[in-house]
């Protein structure tokens, strides 16, 4: 057997030092004998930042591997910086959780599995290795989940959340399976050219299979109406959790949505856009008016994330390479947002800042001024108030709907865009204004332990690195718009 290594380091770069580090990482318990967790903590952040740089520097321009089953371009390079940088902020963010408490030393070479899972699942180029990658990420996010020693109140919440997840899998392959009975083939790039000949028969068969396949991909998206299982799930989950559930899985399946509408929506499929304005309508409505009156701050998120992620499907319904430009800018900020959001709540719950209910943002004044600053300048990019990014991309998204003749769909999303300022301005309203009677404590007072000091200061300047990005955005508008811009043209007609 000849092997390649020529190829194995230049094209396959990142993916062949990912093996050989799970390897790596497998080994090591048998050579540590002390501070296990935290070795393998500082390997996992060292491989973590190498495969960014890997990513970063891979040849450019569009390669096609193993016989066209993998691609590598603009667009999987993009998406998999993404998922790297968020699962090493998560890292970093949540470093007390995995070295210093109840997290078993496992869970790093679970993380890299599940990193393994990203990878091919964002450059499959067939419809057999993107399901594969799906659930060796899923999987992966389960035993992650499930790993916790003294998780007995998420436990139920992470066997729902499995089950119900299983069955979406099964919606997915089940329209792989009958567009292979349809065509003869589950590569992207011969089922593209298949549903471009003028006399294609089977388009109503053809849009059933991929009805399946949005079902599936809908239910790991949030949106509405395969939402019913977030917010009784996420009421049960820790906001570590929360965060490994709503950040990189969320990244990977939208990609794998803009790959499937960006390639075939624009041909057999280019009258289907009347569900992706269905699933996006629904989506914002539900969310945000249910948004509105939630008291518990973990099934608002739950909800909250179905009106963003509504608001950013409805760049889909032009199925127009700008939708997909604008959609994926404001699916980029969300997320930076979120993740700060969510790991800043974490950051208050390891410091028995109990944070359950929206009244108990109030006890946040309590602490350092900074943290309230960092909190509120997530929630107003998110609200997109002016001149906050996420104000620039609602922006663009709402306008590119007028150019297309989309009044309706502009109306819902001004509208959504009202209901969402309300509700995330009822968080500023009770941080800063709500009757605070706890006792004021500090994040640096002596009772916190030295390990946890440096963990505050390190996640300081890990939200001031967001915050950097944000204010990035406003400075230079255009040149990130561009390169977005590039990353789309990429995608469509590859």
């Amino acid at each position: 057997m000849n092997i390649n290594f020529k190829f194995l380091l230049t094209d396959c770069l990142p993916e062949t030092f990912l093996g050989f580090s799970i390897l790596a990482m497998l080994m090591m318990p048998f050579f540590l004998k002390k501070d296990i967790s935290k070795k393998m903590y500082y390997s996992f952040t060292f491989i973590i930042l190498s495969l960014i740089f890997f990513v970063w520097k891979s040849v450019a321009g569009t390669t096609y591997l193993f016989n066209g089953f993998f691609i590598t371009d603009a667009v999987t390079n993009y998406f998999k910086i993404f998922s790297l940088i968020s699962i090493l902020f998560i890292g970093l963010s949540y470093r007390d959780n995995l070295v210093h408490s109840d997290m078993p030393y496992e869970i790093f070479v679970i993380f890299l599995l599940q990193v393994m899972g990203v990878f091919q699942t964002i450059s499959a180029n067939d419809f057999i290795t993107l399901f594969l990658g799906l659930e060796l990420m899923n999987i992966s996010l389960y035993v992650t989940l499930a790993l916790k020693k003294n998780g007995d109140e998420s436990r139920e919440s992470v066997s729902k959340y499995f089950i119900l997840s299983a069955i979406s899998s099964c919606f997915i392959l089940f329209g792989i399976s009958w567009i292979y009975g349809l065509t003869g083939s589950t590569n992207f790039t011969t089922l593209e050219r298949i549903f471009e000949i003028v006399n294609y028969d089977r388009v109503f068969l053809t849009l059933v299979a991929f009805c399946f396949i949005v079902v599936g991909i809908s239910f790991k998206l949030l949106l509405a109406p395969l939402h019913f299982w977030a917010p009784q799930v996420y009421k049960k989950l820790s906001y570590f959790q929360i965060t490994l559930l709503g950040v990189v899985p969320k990244i990977v399946f939208y990609s794998v949505f803009l790959k499937i509408c960006a390639c075939f929506m624009h041909s057999v499929l280019k009258d289907w856009s009347f569900l992706m304005i269905l699933l996006s309508v629904i989506s914002m409505l539900l969310g945000g008016f249910t948004a509105l009156v939630q008291t518990n701050l973990r099934k608002f998120i739950a909800y909250s994330s179905v009106g963003q992620l509504g608001f950013v499907l409805i760049g889909f319904a032009s199925i127009h390479e700008s939708g997909y430009t604008d959609s994926l800018m404001y699916f980029s900020n969300y997320i930076l947002s979120f993740l700060g959001f969510i790991t800043l709540l974490g950051l208050f719950d390891r410091y028995k800042l109990s944070i359950v209910n929206l009244s108990d943002l109030k006890k946040i004044r309590s602490i350092d001024f900074k943290w309230s600053v960092f909190l509120s300048l997530f929630i107003l990019n998110m609200a997109g108030l002016p001149p906050l990014p996420g104000f620039i991309f609602k922006l663009h998204l709402i306008n590119g709907l007028i150019l297309q003749n989309q009044y309706i769909q502009a109306f819902v999303a001004l509208l959504y865009s009202l209901i969402s300022a309300a509700y995330y301005l009822k968080f500023i309203s009770i941080i800063y204004f709500g009757d605070n009677k706890t006792n004021s404590t500090s994040m640096g007072t002596s009772k916190v332990e030295s390990h946890q000091t440096v963990l505050v200061q390190e996640s300081s300047i890990l939200y001031i690195a967001i915050l950097g990005i944000m204010i990035s955005f406003i400075l230079r508008p255009d040149f990130f718009i561009s390169r977005f811009e590039k990353v789309i043209s990429n995608l469509i007609f590859y």
